[in-house]
C-alpha cells in the first residue's frame, strides 16, 4: 500500500501535465521520505536535500551540457526550474506565470524543444520511479555526489556557466578536484615517443604539486594516470559514461588505484548510463574546466583531445602542445594546435612551467603585511591563465569583497603582475605576460 507521499509523487507523470506546485511538492516529499539514504551520498545539510532530489531528477532528464536546463536552474534554482520545465503550458502562459522567463534569452522554439527532450525521458514513468531507480543505483555502486550548492563543489566548473554539470557522481576524494591541476590528454594509439614525452611532463607537473586530470582512455590518458601514480601524485579520471559503466573495462584496476591513491573517478552521468560519442565530447569540457591548463602530448587531427583543447581555448585555460615528427600522423593534431589554436610549444620543463604559471604567480607579493600577501595570492589564483575577467568575477572566485579585490588589483598592477584591459563591455583584468 502506497504512502501519502508516494501517492502524491507518482501522480506526477508527464501524461497528466503536472502543475509546478505538484512537482515541487513531490520533491519535498521525496526529500523527507528518503533523507537518510540521501545523506549516504554525501555530508548534506537538511536544507540541501530538496535541491539534491531536484538535481538528481534533472540528472536523468537532461544530457550533459544542456544549456537550456542550466539556464533555467541558474535563474530559478533546481527545484522551481523543474516545475517550470514540466508544465505543458503555452509559452505565453508560462511567461505570464514567470515574468522573468523572457529575460533569459530563451526562444519559444528552443524551450519547446527542451520540453520534448525531457518529456521523452519521463514518458511511461513518473518522478518517484525515476528518482528511486537513480538513488538505488548510486547506493549500490557506493557513490558519493557533489552539487554546486555544496561547499565541496569544485568552483572552476562554474566557468562553464549554463553548460556546467548539474552534479557529479564520484568515488575517492572530492578534495582532489579542487587542487591545482594539469590535464594531460592525447591519442589512444600512442607511440613510444608519445609515451616518453607524456611520462616526462607528467612527472614534472606532479613534482610541482599539480593534480593530473585525464579521461582514463587507452593510450596517452592511461600513461598520464599511471605516471602520476608512480610519481606519488594525485590524479583524477573523468568518465564519459556512468560510474557503473566505466570505459574501457580493461582499466578497472587503474581506476581502483586512482581512488586508493587519494584521487577520484568522476562522472556527470547517472551511474547506469552507457558512454556514447556525444558524451565523450561533452566529457572533454569537464577535463578542460577542472584544469588550469591542458597539455596535448600526442594527437592526430581526429583525436578527441583536439576537442578538449577547443574547450580549453574557449574557457581561457592554458593550452600547450608537444611537437612531433612532421611525417608522423600521430602528431599532426599537435601541430594543428600550434598553428591554428595558438597553443604554446612545450619542449622543455621551463616551457611547461611557463604554461602553468609557476613563475610569478606563486611568489608572495613584496608588500607590507601577511594579509596583503594573502589577498594578492588569492586574486592571482582567481585570474585565468589566459583571457580577461571583470573584478567582480575575480572577487567572487577569490572569496573576497569587491573593495578588497579592487585594492589588491590596483597594487598588483603597480607591481607589474596584472594588467587592466579596456574593451567594449568595460574594464577587465588579466595576468601580465611578465608576471
Amino acid at each position: 500500500m502506497k504512502t501519502p507521499q508516494e501517492k502524491t509523487v507518482s501522480a506526477v507523470a508527464w501524461s497528466q501535465q503536472p502543475q509546478a506546485a505538484a512537482v515541487t511538492d513531490s520533491i519535498t516529499a521525496l526529500a523527507a521520505e528518503y533523507g537518510e539514504q540521501l545523506r549516504r551520498l554525501g555530508d548534506f545539510e537538511a536544507q540541501h536535500l530538496e535541491v539534491l532530489v531536484a538535481r538528481m531528477l534533472w540528472n536523468v532528464l537532461a544530457e550533459p551540457g544542456d544549456r537550456l536546463a542550466g539556464r533555467l536552474i541558474a535563474a530559478y534554482g533546481a527545484k522551481t526550474a523543474l516545475g517550470v520545465a514540466l508544465q505543458r503550458l503555452s509559452w505565453k502562459q508560462l511567461c505570464t506565470q514567470y515574468p522573468t522567463l523572457r529575460q533569459l534569452e530563451i526562444s519559444p522554439s528552443s524551450f519547446k524543444a527542451g520540453q520534448e527532450r525531457w518529456a521523452a525521458r519521463i514518458k511511461g514513468s513518473n518522478l518517484t520511479a525515476m528518482f528511486t531507480a537513480l538513488l538505488s543505483s548510486a547506493l549500490t555502486a557506493k557513490l558519493q555526489v557533489l552539487m554546486p550548492e555544496a561547499a565541496s563543489w569544485p568552483t572552476q566548473l562554474d566557468d562553464l556557466e549554463d553548460c556546467a554539470p548539474l552534479l557529479l557522481w564520484y568515488q575517492g576524494e572530492a578534495a582532489a578536484l579542487r587542487r591545482r591541476s594539469l590535464a594531460v590528454v592525447g591519442a589512444r594509439s600512442s607511440s613510444e615517443y608519445g609515451i616518453t614525452v607524456t611520462e616526462h611532463f607528467t612527472r614534472q607537473a606532479v613534482a610541482a604539486g599539480y593534480m593530473i586530470c585525464s579521461g582514463a582512455a587507452f593510450g596517452i590518458d592511461a600513461v598520464a594516470h599511471r605516471t602520476a601514480l608512480q610519481a606519488g601524485g594525485v590524479t583524477v579520471a573523468i568518465l564519459a559514461g556512468g560510474m557503473s559503466k566505466p570505459y574501457p573495462r580493461a582499466h578497472l584496476q587503474l581506476l581502483a588505484e586512482i581512488v586508493a591513491a587519494g584521487g577520484a573517478v568522476v562522472s556527470e552521468m547517472p551511474p547506469h548510463y552507457a558512454p556514447t560519442r556525444w558524451r565523450f565530447l561533452q566529457r572533454n569540457r569537464l577535463i578542460a574546466a577542472l584544469s588550469e591548463a591542458v597539455l596535448v602530448t600526442e594527437a592526430s587531427t581526429r583525436s578527441g583531445s583536439i576537442n578538449t583543447a577547443g574547450h580549453a581555448a574557449q574557457l581561457g585555460r592554458g593550452l600547450g602542445a608537444v611537437p612531433g615528427n612532421i611525417t608522423s600522423y600521430g602528431s599532426q593534431g599537435c601541430h594543428k594546435l600550434l598553428l591554428e589554436y595558438s597553443a604554446e610549444l612545450i619542449c622543455s620543463t621551463a616551457q611547461l612551467q611557463q604554461l602553468l604559471g609557476f613563475a610569478g604567480t606563486n611568489e608572495a607579493a613584496p608588500t607590507g603585511g601577511d594579509r596583503d600577501k594573502s589577498l594578492h595570492l588569492r586574486v592571482l589564483d582567481a585570474l585565468p591563465l589566459r583571457g580577461c575577467v571583470t573584478s567582480e568575477r575575480v572577487a567572487a572566485k577569490a572569496g573576497i569583497s569587491s573593495e578588497e579585490c579592487e585594492n589588491a588589483l590596483a597594487e598588483l598592477e603597480l607591481l607589474g603582475k596584472v594588467k587592466l584591459v579596456e574593451n567594449a563591455t568595460g574594464q577587465s583584468w588579466k595576468l601580465h605576460c611578465e608576471a
